[in-house]
């Protein structure tokens, strides 16, 4: 069960399914990270962005995390 104390979009796939974003920050970070570079993560990019910079596990004046794609120019 999610830890409770949702914030930002949930899930509803993967190993966190129906937790929050904010929710998986605080447990598992790396998972947002992992998820920025799949193609299901791509409609979360700037929310897992601004999540991870809330929780302290990015820089806050670090460049934006952007994901082009493998095969975008």
């Amino acid at each position: 069960p999610a830890p409770g104390r949702p914030s930002g979009s949930v899930l509803g796939f993967g190993r966190h399914v129906g937790w929050s974003l904010g929710e998986i920050a605080r447990v598992d970070p790396g998972y947002l990270v992992w998820l920025e570079d799949r193609r299901e993560g791509r409609p979360y990019l700037a929310e897992i962005d601004r999540t991870l910079r809330q929780v302290g596990f990015r820089l806050q004046d670090g460049p934006v995390a952007t994901r082009a794609g493998r095969f975008r120019r």
